[in-house]
């Protein structure tokens, strides 16, 4: 099933309605057609009409094509100024009042608690949180600095997600974790989804390519990714394996635990990895990797493994919520400590020096994709348990 149960039981599952008005809360805009393009058009497809919400002035690219409406708010994606956000989420609700949607869906943190807490000002009957991932506040790293903004974070949250009709989550730890900080109670309805969902159309399986052996990683530079470990491996497998190719794609992040541009500068010029900076699209950078590599801390359910994951690409990721559900340890891919750079080395190593494992697993991990995470399956059981 592309969906499974926790808590949610039929009696909270409310009316199918043939016509609605949806509006999707998201913290960046470029994020609407790349993660939820493939949902807004089933929304839009299934009768219902869709305004999408996000702090740029403008829609972003490729928007247009999905059928739905645009609108600009104030939510910042990042930034720890409650006034700030106070001041942006009534004017959220002023909007919402306005378009009077019948269902309101956010994901990532601000949208899921101001934006929850919003709606339920603006009355909006149907209010869903959609946890993609907890990130930065759940990843203790013992720093004053995360200690306040926990202190500051995790009751608006709480706030956010008591207001809601319903929880989606995409990973049982996630649900455990909110029950156990007490951001979500235990009655609560939730619902659990394989992640997002991946467009197998958009991401077609791919040969791999000729040439050395290339470890590709896909991410915000961020600490909690695991970048610097993935550098670290890098340095060591070089060393043995000098003619593997370690390529890095993403931009900087102005998140707490970003990391500065100034130490990125430093890999570039050391030479050991390659550094590629953003992309508007992976697949070219995909096609042309060997391995995928995503050593994160933890995740909802990693996107960028279910693009490689489509591709037919073998994964090494984390044994870390969210990471572990995208692969099967020797099936799929390589499962590896988190925080750990000398098991992700290993872990490299090991198909340098086996490397008729990595179409094996590259061709298991194009299977999974396809059993669990085809974002027809996914966005189906969405409509279903929001009634649309």
């Amino acid at each position: 099933m592309a969906a499974q149960l926790s808590r949610l039981p039929d009696s909270s599952t409310p009316d199918a309605v043939s016509m609605a008005h949806v509006v999707l809360i998201a913290s960046y805009a470029p994020s609407l057609p790349r993660f939820r393009g493939p949902l807004i058009r089933a929304l839009v497809a299934a009768g219902h009409r869709v305004t999408a919400m996000a702090p740029e002035p403008s829609a972003p690219e490729g928007f247009d094509a999905l059928g739905a409406t645009y609108e600009s708010c104030a939510l910042e994606r990042t930034g720890t100024r409650p006034d700030r956000d106070i001041r942006a989420m009534l004017k959220l609700a002023r909007q919402l009042r306005r378009l009077r949607p019948d269902v309101v869906l956010g994901y990532t943190m601000k949208p899921v608690s101001f934006g929850t807490l919003a709606a339920r000002l603006a009355r909006v009957p149907r209010r869903y949180a959609l946890v993609t991932g907890l990130g930065y506040l759940f990843i203790r790293d013992g720093s004053r600095k995360q200690r306040w903004v926990r202190r500051l974070a995790l009751p608006v949250v709480r706030a956010g997600l008591s207001s809601s009709t319903a929880v989606f989550v995409q990973n049982p730890d996630d649900l455990a974790d909110l029950i156990r900080e007490g951001v979500l109670s235990e009655g609560h309805p939730t619902q659990r989804f394989w992640g997002s969902g991946i467009d197998l159309e958009s991401y077609p399986t791919q040969p791999l390519p000729k040439g050395p052996t290339t470890f590709l990683l896909v991410a915000r530079l961020l600490r909690d990714k695991g970048v610097r470990e993935f550098v670290e491996a890098a340095r060591s497998v070089h060393a043995t394996h000098p003619d593997a190719r370690f390529v890095l794609v993403g931009p900087t992040d102005t998140n707490p635990a970003g990391i500065p541009e100034s130490e990125v500068q430093a890999w570039s010029r050391e030479g050991v990895v390659e550094v590629a900076g953003e992309t508007s699209d992976v697949r070219p950078f995909l096609r042309d990797c060997t391995v995928y590599v995503l050593p994160s801390y933890r995740e909802g359910t990693p996107r960028s493994v279910l693009e490689a994951m489509a591709t037919g690409r073998a994964i090494i990721t984390t044994d870390a919520p969210g990471c572990r559900e995208t692969v099967v340890h020797d099936q799929t891919g390589l499962l590896v400590p988190v925080r750990d750079a000398q098991g992700l080395a290993s872990a490299m190593r090991r198909y340098l020096d086996e490397p008729g494992l990595i179409e094996r697993h590259g061709t298991a991990s194009l299977q999974r994709a396809k059993d669990l995470f085809d974002v027809q399956k996914v966005n189906a059981a969405m409509l279903e348990a929001m009634g649309l």
